[in-house]
């Protein structure tokens, strides 16, 4: 006679293609036209721009600083290289997309300034599936002239 048995099985992701599309990052722009062994050049008001596989906040809504329905957290943030004194280059982050977290800066960057985009490792796209992959250590270095 032959027995039932059960196998168990992944649950799904309660998220639409949520374990076949993770969120991750896509790129980090500006690639820069001469990139050094330690990071990518940025010069003058480059944007930098984080493109996610998946919408990061719904469609229709407006997440920039002081936004009524603002994500509880920044997709990103700036932070001075290792052996650097801390910096703050003012300028506005905001969604150019659902998916595009873009950092405008106000000024021209510092000369000489080193500093790593890290990603919030809480990140989750709008329908709940977390950031993961070889981009959840989030840490990209940048450097001006």
């Amino acid at each position: 006679s032959l027995e039932q048995v059960d196998i168990p099985r992944e649950q799904p992701s309660p998220a639409f293609l949520g374990s076949e599309l993770p969120l991750r990052v896509l790129s980090v722009l500006p690639a820069g036209p001469a990139p050094t062994s330690d990071g990518t050049l940025l010069s003058e008001r480059d944007a930098l721009t984080v493109v996610f596989s998946r919408s990061v906040i719904a469609l229709g809504s407006d997440w920039s600083a002081g936004a009524a329905d603002a994500t509880p957290s920044r997709p990103f943030e700036l932070t001075a290289c290792e052996g650097q004194p801390p910096f703050k280059v003012p300028g506005k982050l905001r969604w150019t997309t659902t998916s595009i977290a873009r950092f405008d800066p106000d000024v021209d960057w510092p000369s000489d300034l080193c500093f790593d985009l890290r990603l919030d490792p809480g990140l989750k796209s709008f329908d709940g599936i977390s950031l993961r992959g070889q981009d959840e250590s989030g840490s990209r270095s940048r450097s001006s002239w």
